[in-house]
């Protein structure tokens, strides 16, 4: 018999970091063990992952998140969602923490005893004062909700629980086989977008204040200055592009910076660079940097992620608070750098997602049978 799941996330975009992690693992899980249905708050699916899900047969369930103007009516059908459907399934899956507060909560009313919490970030102080407090609040009572809790790194799962408590970390594993570094593909997309001649920087991710590109943009400017032929790649989208897309043009960079949008193209991106950038604010762990760890990218990353992020000896840590320090040590660095086949190490560290997904089911089926 089947263990059946109820996964809720925010969108199943590719450009979010949690439903990529969540589509990776979801490829490779054992279809004939377990029966997976996805309820996503945000009507914003991409197309291969659609049809992914499709071709397990799972379903999608659109539940709009709550809004200021129609609260009432958006939490009404939430409970009317989970009253109808949720004791059709084993285990309840939640991967927001704002919204998936209420979920759990209203869970936990109807008697459902498999509530899960995966934490994928730290919630770190944000400049926006009430939404600083909205995330401490609900971090405070999302702990207190589940029955079962996962995390994506120590640093996640104690910023969550505290020290004491009980969490079990889940590896943000990825398909180690497509990332691995291939100098034809690196030379195919090197012409296609004529930069055979450059010194290739890359940032992928949303374009958000948590993965700080406005820090990438400014580094860029002073690194130029040392190393001429430079150029900047900006993969994803986000609230953030127009203000970054004006910075380029008031700073006449438009002809050194690109601006690419969601791709399903990432592996071969990350080979046809030569510097890799991560200077999140905060992050829970940072898959995308395993990826590029992987593609054998020289990784220059912010010391607000997390320590587990580090898997080669190819990645460095830096202070966001020093532009300077980052150009000095890239300009520096970058030229060392060896692109070779680094899966084995990757492997070895618990990130290919073909031997982690059997600690998954493994620990998702014992809680579906309880």
């Amino acid at each position: 018999m089947k263990n059946k799941i109820l996964i809720l996330l925010g969108d199943l975009n590719r450009c979010n970091g949690i439903t990529s992690y969540v589509m990776n693992y979801y490829k490779y899980l054992n279809h004939e063990q377990f029966d997976i249905d996805f309820v996503i708050t945000n009507n914003d699916i991409d197309p291969d992952y659609q049809r992914i899900i499709e071709e397990n047969n799972s379903k999608i369930f659109f539940v709009p998140a709550p809004s200021i103007k129609t609260m009432i009516r958006d939490f009404r059908k939430m409970k009317s969602f989970l009253k109808e459907h949720l004791l059709q399934y084993d285990m309840f899956y939640c991967h927001l923490l704002n919204q998936g507060y209420f979920y759990l909560r209203y869970a936990r009313k109807l008697g459902f005893h498999k509530r899960v919490f995966h934490s994928h970030n730290i919630v770190t102080r944000e400049k926006n004062k009430l939404r600083d407090f909205r995330n401490q609040l609900f971090k405070h009572l999302v702990s207190k909700e589940a029955d079962y809790y996962f995390a994506c790194s120590d640093l996640a799962g104690i910023d969550l629980l505290g020290k004491k408590q009980d969490y079990q970390i889940i590896n943000n594993a990825i398909e180690v086989k497509e990332y691995i570094y291939d100098e034809t593909i690196r030379k195919k997309i090197r012409k296609d977008f004529n930069i055979e001649d450059k010194l290739v920087c890359i940032q992928v991710g949303r374009l958000a204040y948590q993965k700080n590109p406005e820090f990438s943009l400014k580094f860029f400017q002073e690194f130029q200055k040392k190393i001429p032929n430079a150029f900047l790649i900006f993969v994803g989208s986000g609230v953030e592009e127009d203000k970054l897309k004006q910075m380029v043009n008031d700073n006449h960079l438009d002809q050194n910076v690109l601006f690419l949008g969601t791709r399903n193209d990432v592996n071969h991106l990350l080979m046809a660079a030569d510097i890799f950038l991560f200077p999140s604010r905060f992050e829970g762990l940072g898959m995308v940097a395993i990826e590029a760890q992987v593609s054998g990218l020289p990784c220059y990353i912010s010391n607000a992620v997390p320590r587990e992020t580090k898997i080669l000896d190819t990645t460095e840590y830096l202070s966001t608070d020093d532009i300077k320090l980052w150009v000095d040590v890239v300009s520096n660095q970058y030229s060392s750098a060896v692109r070779k086949d680094y899966s084995a190490l990757v492997r070895k560290q618990g990130y290919d997602i073909e031997e982690e997904v059997k600690t998954l089911e493994t620990i998702l089926h014992d809680i579906c049978i309880r």
